[in-house]
């Protein structure tokens, strides 16, 4: 008999990647348990689940006794504030998919200008010394609290049992909050056919890009941290040689982007898309020679969208840092986050270009590896006998 299981997440249109992530992971828990969902965030309707009670995160109290396990999504961004609440006091695994969460905090409190009891949750989570520092910095320099000063995590650290995506993020966790109970549980990845160059060609052709232009591409919300900055920096030097090199940037940005484009003379080089549905998301990761996945500071999270790319036969270049240094090192580039990320980065674009048939012999493999280490049946059983462990006592956890 499958087990009963409660999945408190958002879902598509929800525009987070952990809504995408649960739409991907759906079907295969499907296969081994029966699931009602309770869904995260306000002002959208999710979208039809075939075979799945769907319910508002607010009708889960009193219910809980009703499931064998309970799977919880935390991440970034104040739509995740009640499901900490929810790990907090029930008997549930929490899938952490960011080790920083100060971005809850700082959505709820500082947006709204509500800093005393922002500070009051930093004093909480981080302690008597966090706090004096914060509030010094607060009123003797006007300075708001910076969202990567502190992590906020030690709610969700008194949770019965946490998941992370990675043993690097699983020991990160762990150096912070000893006491907690960390398992490893793979971010999955949809297998997908091998991209080939005449599908290449009809995305380009799709999309009105160039078909015959060295493209690179990178995907999801565009950020700083993503490092994208330095990746214009990167192509502004190339493009001196290669005047038709094209950059995707798929994916939310604000506006600061384009001007950024634009102030680099980059306008004709870089197309920055906003946020497309994952039917063209796809075309344009078709589209691409290769994608750009950097992260400096790593803050404990998984790529989907590197993982995605890296289903599709698509080589990609990585920060060596975090979950990313984990990749097989024939399976993808990598590049340092210290000071020779420039240099490295750029070294690593000149080589792509210059090296066709090696670059896709490195897409094959890191397509070789992502089905191998991250197929979405191996996150589901590994979900599900932590939903069911949490059940247990402590002492039977992991």
């Amino acid at each position: 008999m499958k087990p009963r299981i409660a999945l408190i997440t958002p879902l598509p249109p929800h525009t987070s990647g952990i809504a995408d992530y649960s739409a991907d992971l759906l079907p295969s828990l499907l296969e081994k348990a029966v699931v009602d969902i309770y869904w995260l965030g306000d002002g959208y309707t999710p979208a039809c689940c075939d075979g799945v009670e769907l319910r508002h995160h607010s009708e889960l109290t009193g219910r809980i006794g009703d499931y064998d396990g309970v799977i919880v999504n935390v991440a970034q961004g104040v739509d995740f504030d009640p499901a900490v609440r929810i790990a907090e006091r029930c008997q549930c695994v929490v899938v952490l998919h960011d080790l920083n969460l100060s971005g809850i905090y700082g959505e709820k409190y500082i947006a709204s200008r509500r800093f005393a009891a922002y500070f009051l949750e930093l004093l909480r989570q981080e302690g008597l010394s966090a706090y004096a520092r914060s509030v010094w910095k607060f009123i003797a320099h006007r300075r708001c609290p910076d969202m990567t000063d502190y992590t906020m995590t030690k709610r969700v650290a008194s949770a019965k049992l946490l998941v992370v995506h990675s043993d690097a993020a699983r020991k990160a966790f762990i150096h912070k909050h000893p006491r907690a109970c960390v398992g490893v549980v793979p971010h999955g990845a949809s297998e997908r056919p091998l991209t080939t160059y005449d599908d290449t060609a009809a995305a380009r052709r799709n999309l009105g890009l160039n078909e015959h232009a060295f493209i690179l591409g990178a995907f999801g919300t565009v950020d700083k941290r993503k490092r994208i900055h330095i990746a214009l920096k990167a192509l502004s030097e190339l493009v001196a040689g290669n005047p038709d090199m094209q950059m995707c940037l798929v994916g939310h940005a604000n506006d600061e982007w384009q001007a950024l484009v634009d102030s680099m003379g980059l306008s004709r080089n870089v197309v920055i898309t906003g946020r497309v549905d994952i039917s063209r998301f796809y075309d344009y990761m078709s589209a691409i020679d290769v994608c750009v996945n950097l992260r400096n500071p790593w803050l404990g999270e998984s790529s989907g969208p590197a993982l995605r790319v890296m289903s599709c036969g698509k080589p990609i270049i990585v920060s060596d840092t975090g979950e990313f240094a984990d990749f097989d090192d024939d399976a993808c580039l990598k590049v340092a986050t210290d000071d020779q990320e420039q240099c490295d980065l750029t070294s690593a674009m000149k080589w792509a270009v210059a090296n066709p048939d090696e670059l896709a012999a490195i897409g094959r493999r890191g397509r070789d590896y992502v089905s191998e280490s991250h197929s979405w049946s191996v996150a589901a059983d590994g979900l599900i006998q932590a939903a069911l462990k949490a059940r247990m006592p402590k002492d039977n956890l992991l």
